[in-house]
């Protein structure tokens, strides 16, 4: 997932290399001629260039978002929740910069925080990036406690 604009940069220049990796493989029509290893380093190259452009497609439909256009993100599970934030502050133009600051704290630590997709925030500070970001959680579905099921001896 692209975090930022440097990312998002780099992204796009490696994904202009691999291309250009790819277009030079010389390719025959006879694909028995193929070596294996040749066929791994075309799938593998395929593979990075579509796992790249989803990423810049996805990153540039969240910058392009219109302001004051309602965003849904389905949140099935609460480990989804990190990335679910990180495509709100982007959707909301707002950088890494400005979050760290709206929440004081440093941008390195906030960048480590995404980077590492908030699994050492605590709820607490998720909480408060949900409140800068004017995040709503709702729930969609209906949820259904279970007791749990005592133990016999």
């Amino acid at each position: 997932m692209i975090l930022n604009e440097q990312q998002y940069q780099f992204t796009q220049q490696k994904l202009a290399e691999f291309k250009r990796a790819f277009s030079q493989i010389n390719f025959s029509k006879n694909q028995e001629k193929y070596s294996e290893f040749e066929q791994l380093n075309s799938q593998a190259l395929n593979s990075l260039i579509d796992d790249f452009t989803a990423q810049i497609k996805e990153y540039e439909n969240l910058v392009n978002q219109q302001e004051n256009t309602p965003l849904v993100f389905p949140l099935v599970n609460l480990q989804e929740l990190p990335k679910i934030l990180i495509k709100a502050r982007i959707a909301s133009h707002i950088t890494q910069s400005e979050l760290a600051d709206y929440l004081g704290m440093d941008v390195a630590q906030l960048k480590k925080l995404e980077e590492r997709e908030y699994e050492t925030a605590n709820l607490s500070l998720l909480w408060d990036v949900c409140s800068v970001l004017g995040i709503t959680i709702t729930s969609a579905t209906p949820i259904f406690l279970s007791q749990p099921e005592k133990q016999t001896a």
